[in-house]
């Protein structure tokens, strides 16, 4: 169909770390976006199992937070 892919884990949405799964998913959108500028083709982002990282509650607060922070910068960077 002549749509660039880019591949993206849900497991790589994991991170003890706040802040970091939703930096990478913006890193893969901006990477995306430079994609479409210089090959002029359509891309889409494919999230393989975004349930896996994105969706996990846990005992930590920081899964908590991470899995806000990742939604809504998808919410975010989907809508621009």
């Amino acid at each position: 169909m002549g749509v660039e892919v880019t591949h993206f884990s849900g497991g790589e949405l994991e991170s003890p770390d706040a802040g970091d799964p939703a930096r990478l998913l913006r890193l893969r959108y901006r990477e995306t976006a430079e994609l479409i500028k210089v090959r002029g083709q359509m891309c889409v982002i494919m999230i393989n199992d975004l349930d896996a990282g994105a969706g996990r509650f846990d005992e930590g607060t920081q899964y908590t937070v991470n899995t806000q922070l990742v939604n809504a910068t998808h919410t975010n960077e989907y809508c621009r």
